[in-house]
């Protein structure tokens, strides 16, 4: 876990529970070192750079900066690695990571997501554009097959995700941000409610549309996906983990899901 704002420190590794969001277990560090540091989790906004943190998590293992490698579900150590040899670490680009990358890129080139099924950034402005999220479906030729924009839906995209066959979004009843009254090319957060979309790639349709609640954040993003759901993470750093489900009617909401302070 790494720190927000203006620098970055390592806040240590951790293996929470999706099922029910507790802490399985804490491991900053080997022997003696890693339960001196540990103490430190529980002194009040202190940050440092002496606990360990994750680089990546491989078939079970989590390999961490010092070159440490725990196993994922106990957090005990299996051995040790070059430092090195885990920092260059490269894992393969996911679609999902490709297509977030298409988005950056100044023309939004396509994606291949599936058998003659191509997707890419449609918007027209260069780059990428704060709030809009315009996604077109092709033919390997490039005939159209469907076209979206967060525009349909009168909301304001936040966070997406692409795991075919789906696209999961979370979008805004109102901008996330306003500018400032007095300061030219400041913002400043404007609190909204949030929701949780899911559209299939197949025919570009949202095949799911529910609440996040009633209480209002500035901030709502999608952290990461695995094969079982989704954490999603509110300002107040508080992680939400849902549960993948079938493709069912709109306004319906999954039922397992774990929280996580």
């Amino acid at each position: 876990m790494r720190s927000d704002g203006p620098w970055t420190a390592d806040f240590g590794c951790y293996g929470i529970s999706l099922e029910n969001g507790r802490l399985l277990w804490a491991s900053h560090g080997s022997g003696y070192w890693g339960h001196i540091v540990r103490l430190l989790d529980f002194v009040p906004g202190f940050t440092n750079e002496l606990r360990d943190t994750p680089r990546y998590v491989e078939d079970g293992k989590v390999f961490c900066n010092s070159g440490r490698v725990l196993d994922v579900k106990t957090g005990k150590l299996l051995r040790k690695v070059a430092p090195e040899d885990v920092r260059s670490h490269e894992k393969p680009l996911s679609i999902g990571a490709k297509f977030a990358g298409s988005g950056v890129d100044r023309h939004h080139p396509r994606v291949r997501v599936a058998n003659d099924l191509f997707l890419r950034h449609a918007q027209e402005a260069e780059g990428w554009q704060r709030g809009t999220l315009e996604i077109a479906a092709e033919t390997e030729m490039g005939d159209s097959l469907w076209r979206f924009s967060i525009k349909q839906l009168g909301r304001h995209i936040g966070s997406y995700r692409l795991v075919p066959p789906f696209i999961y979004m979370l979008v805004s009843d109102e901008p996330n941000s306003k500018p400032h009254p007095t300061k030219k090319h400041y913002a400043l957060p404007n609190p909204t409610r949030w929701h949780f979309v899911t559209l299939t790639i197949e025919t570009g349709e949202v095949i799911q549309d529910f609440s996040l609640g009633d209480e209002k954040h500035s901030e709502c993003r999608i952290e990461d996906v695995d094969t079982e759901g989704l954490l999603i993470r509110r300002e107040n750093k508080k992680l939400t983990y849902y549960r993948r489900i079938q493709p069912i009617k709109a306004e319906t909401q999954p039922s397992d899901n774990a929280d996580v302070e």
